[in-house]
């Protein structure tokens, strides 16, 4: 079906078409007219070559009759859905505007960025549209730019439900391939596990991280690459990108993008809900009520918590009355009279010049703000006095010295990590630590170790390796002696945030002992050791099960490797059940399978991951770019 047989046919008996608007693998969208209604609508032509797959029909049906219920001010209406002999089609609203996708190219090319607070309005309703969706048992599965349009009036509509998929169904895809666009993939989308609304949510939070930043939060050459950063790298950070976000906006984003399902929004009304705080709050900064609140030393800034979980209502600003003078004059004449009360009570009183000079200069200031009145009592009031300026109390980068750099006292402690001793055992590194004004946790603030040959600023940093990322309590044993690279002489550690950037001037370095300072067996063992796993022809890499044990509603699975250790970024292990081929355990869209980086045992399955008709828990060693190496592990039977 290419575009010259269609321009100009009607079909249905009834719809002109005039134009194509854009194709893809699955259709053909074109602009048509309706004579019967006069109106112009889109007609989506599906390609005949998956019309003669009848599963395919019967789902291209479903999709139609499903989306046609979806009655949203912010999602595309469907008119009609038939066939002329073997084409199906879906006649849609026609939106006349542009899609976000290009209005982003747009401002990219004309070198600026979007408005943050149209930003938070186009996400806000996407959002509307998502939960209205959602409540009718439509996941879209594909939540971009692209699939957004802004129409004449500036409302986003959202668009192609063509691989929406009903919740709890058992229908799959025609082809098995993924869904969607890996740029805007879930971890759990790409690693083909089952998924619910929240996959969308968390396609918004990266499609809005790429509106207010100019850029997606992950960009590679492959779509393999990309899906692995979507799976394991956390989200650059927006403030360094463009700094005049607001940090409540940065922690909308950040939840949105969560990797895990269970950190996110749990709904999308929730996320527009919290949208919909951080735009009331930042309209709400530059236009204040009442009168102008004295300038303090250091001004108190909005928490993420209050803007995000629920600021106070923000108050409607007065409106100035027109055709008014004394409105305009009334309060330079109070700031006046005020700076003038000011000086008469210093010399009576005798107060501190300096105190006198800065309650004039405030009352003055204060007083000179257009359309604000302040009433000479309180412009006359005393203020405090103001502190003196601390001292500085920066904690001290990482330094050369095995002696950990204790901070200074404060009344509430900030986050610091201490590195207490650095010893080695079995060929790895024992990092003994201690926290303070926080426990470590995989979803809130944690640890990044590091050798002194990578800087502090790319200690969080992708690709600026190598770092290890700790949400747990001391020890830390996750680096092996051959993990030290060429010219280190230290181990540090940061202080992390829960999007992975690190806290500079949190954290201490301690000397790395030599390999042969591991102390030396001081007695006999009472009983002949384990015999090890019989020598393999080769020194090729392996991993091998051990046991499959439950505990607590997962699996604990023990393992040993051969040949190298796990590590990401670097060559890791990849578990899964058999009903995976292993040809597909690396396979984006091919799972559930799941990476690993770190020592055994492993324990991210939980039991009710286990799909229906899997016996075993499988592993095989993966390349450093997810690539798997089939004949490198085994499969164990599950409990």
């Amino acid at each position: 079906m290419n575009e010259p047989s269609w321009i100009g046919k009607t079909i249905g008996g009834r719809y002109q078409i005039e134009e194509m608007l854009g194709q893809g693998g699955m259709s053909a969208v074109y602009k048509a007219a309706d004579p019967n209604l006069r109106r112009t609508v889109a007609i989506k032509l599906i390609h005949p070559h998956l019309t003669t797959d009848q599963s395919f029909v019967r789902r291209f049906e479903e999709e139609a009759a499903a989306v046609a219920k979806l009655r949203h001010p912010n999602i595309i209406q469907v008119h009609d859905f038939n066939h002329e002999g073997a084409t199906w089609f879906i006649v849609f609203e026609h939106i006349p505007g542009e899609s976000l996708e290009d209005r982003l190219k747009r401002l990219d090319y004309d070198g600026r960025q979007m408005d943050y607070q149209e930003a938070i309005n186009i996400a806000a309703s996407v959002a509307d549209a998502l939960e209205f969706a959602h409540g009718q048992g439509l996941i879209h599965r594909d939540v971009k730019p692209a699939n957004v349009m802004i129409n004449q009036r500036q409302q986003p509509i959202l668009m192609d439900f063509g691989i929406a998929k009903i919740v709890g169904g058992t229908h799959q895809t025609a082809t098995g391939a993924v869904l969607g666009t890996a740029r805007y993939m879930s971890p759990e989308q790409i690693k083909g596990e089952k998924i619910d609304a929240r996959t969308d949510i968390y396609a918004l939070g990266v499609m809005l991280f790429e509106m207010v930043s100019g850029r997606p939060p992950f960009e590679a050459d492959s779509a393999m690459t990309l899906m692995m950063m979507h799976i394991q790298e956390p989200a650059p950070d927006l403030g360094t990108l463009r700094p005049d976000v607001p940090p409540a906006l940065t922690a909308v984003i950040q939840k949105a993008m969560a990797k895990d399902p269970a950190n996110r929004y749990q709904s999308a009304g929730e996320m527009a809900a919290a949208l919909r705080h951080v735009g009331a709050g930042a309209a709400a900064v530059p236009t204040p009520s009442g009168p102008t609140p004295r300038r303090q030393s250091t001004p108190r800034q909005t928490s993420q918590t209050e803007m995000v979980m629920g600021s106070p209502a923000a108050a409607v600003p007065k409106l100035k009355t027109p055709g008014n003078p004394l409105r305009k004059w009334l309060p330079i004449g109070v700031g006046l009279l005020a700076v003038i009360a000011l000086i008469i009570w210093a010399v009576i009183g005798g107060s501190d010049d300096n105190q006198i000079t800065a309650e004039a200069t405030r009352a003055a200031e204060e007083a000179s703000l257009a359309g604000t009145e302040t009433p000479a009592a309180i412009a006359a009031a005393p203020t405090e006095t103001e502190a003196p300026a601390a001292e500085d109390t920066a904690v001290p980068k990482p330094t050369n010295t095995s002696e950990p750099t204790p901070l200074p006292p404060t009344a509430t402690p900030l986050p610091s990590v201490h590195i207490t001793n650095v010893t080695i055992a079995d060929g790895r590194y024992i990092a003994e630590y201690e926290t303070i004004g926080y426990e470590p946790s995989e979803d809130g603030l944690h640890i990044h170790f590091f050798f002194n040959t990578t800087s502090i600023e790319n200690a969080g940093r992708p690709g600026s390796g190598p770092y290890q990322m700790v949400p747990h309590a001391s020890p830390f044993t996750d680096f092996a002696v051959s993990d030290r690279p060429d010219g280190a002489t230290q181990l540090c550690a940061l202080v992390a945030n829960p999007n992975h950037t690190i806290q500079v001037e949190s954290g201490n370095c301690v000397d790395l002992p030599e390999a042969v300072a591991a102390p030396a067996p001081t007695a006999a063992p009472t009983a002949a050791p384990t015999a090890p796993p019989a020598p393999t022809a080769d020194s090729s890499p392996r991993v091998s099960i051990s046991s499959v044990t439950e505990d607590n509603g997962r699996y604990l699975i023990n393992f040993q490797t051969t040949g190298y250790t796990p590590a990401l970024p670097g060559m890791h292990v990849h578990f899964f059940f058999n009903t995976v081929a292993p040809e597909n355990a690396g396979v984006p869209g091919s799972g559930p399978w799941k990476l690993y980086g770190g020592p055994s045992p492993f324990t991210e399955y939980t039991v009710s991951d286990r799909p229906g008709g899997a016996t075993q828990m499988c592993a095989l060693v993966a390349n450093p770019d997810h690539s798997i190496q089939l004949g490198t592990g085994n499969c164990v039977d599950l409990p």
